[in-house]
């Protein structure tokens, strides 16, 4: 299948893709591959099922055609996740020598009027 389909194919159903993180069978599924992260960058563990190994393959393009909603911005690293759609993770924008805290979250980066602040996720010296 193409790549381009493929993409299209998930989006669509992207909405009801991600399940309620407190279900028996997600808390269950993230502890037996150690998941930590909300959105791992990879999956792929060892001993794991031929369906665990199968995604693992096709982890990194879930992964890009997956969409975050916002909330409160507790949950999203800014430069990392890809919270604004069709953009992607916002490091591919920045140059390789800025000067970022690449582990920033989103709210760190409004103020409490739910303005931009003006260091927009700078490393902390």
């Amino acid at each position: 299948m193409p790549r381009a389909r493929l993409r299209k194919r998930f989006r669509v159903r992207g909405v009801t893709f991600m399940p309620d993180k407190e279900a028996f069978w997600v808390r269950v599924l993230r502890s037996k591959y150690q998941m930590k992260d909300e959105l791992p960058v990879c999956i792929d563990r060892d001993r794991s099922s031929f369906l665990w190994k199968s995604l693992s393959k096709i982890w990194a393009l879930l992964r890009e055609n997956l969409h975050w909603s916002v909330g409160d911005g507790h949950k999203i690293q800014c430069w990392k996740d890809n919270w604004i759609p069709d953009i992607g993770p916002l490091f591919r924008h920045t140059s390789p020598n800025a000067n970022l805290n690449s582990d920033c979250l989103l709210h760190e980066m409004i103020t409490e009027e739910g303005l931009w602040k003006a260091n927009f996720g700078a490393q902390k010296k």
